[in-house]
């Protein structure tokens, strides 16, 4: 997680793919 750029959540797992998914969620 980054807390200095205001990313409150940083989830990375393998996809369907292989691929590395992230969803990044923000406060607002």
């Amino acid at each position: 997680m980054i807390p200095s750029l205001g990313i409150s959540e940083i989830q990375q797992f393998p996809a369907a793919n292989g691929n590395i998914l992230v969803i990044v969620r923000r406060d607002l």
